[in-house]
C-alpha cells in the first residue's frame, strides 16, 4: 500500500523533517529539496500546494492530544481557545496567551508583542538568563561572564535580584535609587571606569520596593 504523500522522518539531533512524493526531504530554504546528497529545484507548484497544506510541526512532549482533553469537563462552554488558537486546557506557548499580554500592555505601556507571559514569576527568568551569561557568550561578547564580573544595583532594590548575584558570586556595586530611577550620573561614572560591570538590575516600572518609575 502506497504511503501517504508526506511522512514523518527523523534527522539528526531528534530534528523532524517532512518526507515529499519522491521521499526528498522539503527544508525550510523555501524550494530546495534534498535527496542522496544531491540538490535539486523542487516544483513551485508543487511546494505551493505543499504550503497550501497547512501541515504544522509541534515536536512538543508530554502535551496531552485534543482527545484526552475533550476527556475534562470544564465549566463555562466548550470554547477554549485563545486568539491564537491555542487550546486553553493544554500546555501554552512560549510567549503566553495573546489576551493577557494585551492586558498588561497598556499597564506596562509596552506593545503586546514585546511581552512575555510566563507560567511562573519573573525570577526564574532572570536566574535562567544570569546563569546563561555567565557560561555562555551573549550577543556582541567573546565569552561568558565567569569570572571577575560584577553588576550595578540601585538601592534600595529588590533583594530577590541581589540574592541571584549573591548565587553567582557576581559582585554588586551599589547606586542610589531616586525617585526618577537610578542616579545615572553615578551608573555613566561607574560604567566609564570599571570594564567588570555587565550589567544593571532594572525594574523601569514600579520598582521594587519604592514604586518608582523610570524616566
Amino acid at each position: 500500500m502506497p504511503g501517504p504523500p508526506w511522512q514523518w522522518g527523523s534527522c539528526t539531533g531528534a530534528v523532524m523533517a517532512i518526507y515529499g512524493v519522491a521521499g526528498n526531504w522539503l527544508g525550510r530554504s523555501g524550494g530546495v529539496s534534498y535527496r542522496a546528497g544531491m540538490s535539486v529545484t523542487l516544483d513551485n507548484a508543487e511546494y505551493a500546494a505543499l504550503q497550501d497544506r497547512g501541515l504544522r510541526l509541534d515536536l512538543t512532549r508530554g502535551k496531552p492530544s485534543p482527545e484526552q482533553l475533550d476527556l475534562l469537563a470544564f465549566p463555562g462552554g466548550d470554547d477554549y481557545k485563545a486568539a491564537d488558537g491555542t487550546d486553553c486546557r493544554n500546555y501554552g506557548g512560549l510567549t503566553g496567551l495573546p489576551e493577557l499580554r494585551e492586558i498588561f500592555s497598556g499597564f506596562l505601556q509596552v506593545p503586546a508583542v514585546q511581552l512575555v507571559a510566563l507560567g511562573n514569576s519573573s525570577l526564574t527568568l532572570m536566574h535562567d538568563v544570569m546563569a546563561h551569561a555567565l557560561l555562555f557568550p551573549l550577543p556582541g561578547s567573546s565569552r561568558g561572564w565567569l569570572g571577575d564580573s560584577a553588576l550595578v544595583c540601585p538601592v534600595p532594590g529588590y533583594d530577590r535580584h541581589f540574592a541571584v548575584c549573591e548565587k553567582f558570586g557576581i559582585e554588586m556595586i551599589q547606586v542610589p535609587m531616586l525617585s526618577d530611577g537610578p542616579d545615572m550620573d553615578v551608573v555613566e561614572e561607574l560604567v566609564a571606569g570599571d570594564p567588570r560591570i555587565k550589567g544593571m538590575w532594572c525594574v523601569p516600572k514600579y520598582s521594587n520596593p519604592t514604586g518608582a518609575c523610570y524616566s
